[in-house]
C-alpha cells in the first residue's frame, strides 16, 4: 500500500496533505511515519488533533517533534500553539481513515463524526483518499445525508476510483 499511495501524482503535488496517525483496526499507509517527513520538496504535513468533543483540527508536525499526542486520538488537546493550525481550505489531499469503504466512496469511521464534520471545509478541488485494508472495501456501506464520501480508496492491490 506505501508504494502504491507514494507514487500517486497527487500525493507528490500537493502542497498540504493531511494525514492520520493509524490506531486500531485502521490501515496503515506507511511503515514508519517519519517516511512523511522525507519529502525532496517538502509538502505541510498535518495530522488531525481533537479540540472539543465535536472538533477536530489539523496541525503542522514536524521530524523532530513528539508525535505521541497523535497516539490518543480522541484525546482532546487544548494547549496546541494556535500558529500550527492549517486552515480546512489550505488542505490539498487528505487521507482519510475508515473502518470500511464502499465503490462509491461512501465509508464507515469510528463513529463520533469528526471527518464528515470537516470535509465539508476543504475547497472543491482538495482530493480525499480512503485507506483500507482490502477486506475493508465491501459492497456497500450504509450512509446519510451528512456522510461524506471520499474520491478514492487505495488498498494493498489496488486504487478505487470512487463511484459517484
Amino acid at each position: 500500500m506505501e508504494d502504491r499511495l507514494l507514487n500517486l501524482p497527487a500525493l507528490k503535488h500537493a502542497k498540504c496533505i493531511a494525514v492520520y496517525y493509524p490506531t486500531g483496526s485502521e490501515a496503515r499507509f506507511v511503515s514508519d511515519i517519519k517516511k512523511l517527513f522525507l519529502f525532496d520538496q517538502r509538502p505541510t504535513i498535518v495530522f488531525p488533533v481533537v479540540r472539543s468533543e465535536a472538533n477536530m483540527a489539523f496541525v503542522t508536525f514536524d521530524a523532530n517533534d513528539d508525535l505521541s499526542v497523535l497516539e490518543e486520538p480522541l484525546r482532546i488537546v487544548t494547549e496546541i500553539d494556535s500558529k500550527r493550525i492549517v486552515a480546512p481550505e489550505s488542505i490539498d489531499l487528505m487521507l482519510v481513515p475508515g473502518i470500511a469503504f464502499d465503490k462509491h466512496g461512501n465509508r464507515m469511521g469510528q463513529g463520533k463524526g469528526f471527518y464528515d464534520r470537516f470535509l465539508p471545509y476543504l475547497r472543491d478541488e482538495s482530493m480525499t483518499i480512503g485507506i483500507a485494508f482490502d477486506e475493508q472495501v465491501v459492497d456497500e456501506v450504509a450512509h446519510e445525508a451528512t456522510d461524506c464520501r471520499v474520491d478514492y480508496i487505495v488498498t494493498p492491490t489496488r486504487v478505487i476510483s470512487a463511484e459517484k
